[in-house]
């Protein structure tokens, strides 16, 4: 009966060292990425050093734009400042016609109202005054 045993203790050996060698693959992969991120990082940073140290791509690109442009971007800045200003003078003139408007037709109303009491109470003084007069002469 030995001779079964053997094979299953071949078997099993073989299944463990493979299991090994596969979990010593999966570390070995692992440890793989992890340098090859780290190589990457270096990369970007060396990268990122080097267009610190001499300017960046868009710099170079922009620069000649800017030289040729700088001129008509500062009118035109120059415009839309004027342009507020404008709308702000207006804005703040309507408002005040508009307030002066509704301040003088209140004052109107008043004047309105305090005219007919006065017309009222002049009515009735004249009314008072003439049967006063009639009493008198009578």
């Amino acid at each position: 009966m030995p001779l079964p045993l053997v094979p299953i203790v071949v078997a099993s050996g073989v299944a463990s060292g493979s299991s090994l060698v596969a979990a010593g693959v999966f570390y070995f992969k692992q440890l793989e990425a992890q340098l090859t991120s780290l190589r990457l990082q270096t990369a970007h940073l060396e990268r990122s050093a080097e267009t610190a140290r001499q300017g960046t791509l868009w710099s170079e690109l922009l620069e000649p734009i800017a030289k040729r442009w700088s001129g008509s971007v500062k009118l035109m800045a120059l415009g839309v400042v004027a342009t507020s200003s404008v709308f702000i003078l207006v804005s703040a003139g309507v408002w005040l016609e508009m307030r002066h408007y509704r301040l003088e037709r209140a004052a109107k109303e008043r004047l309105k109202a305090e005219l007919q009491q006065l017309k009222e109470e002049n009515d009735e003084l004249r009314r008072r005054l003439i049967e006063d007069r009639g009493a008198t002469a009578a």
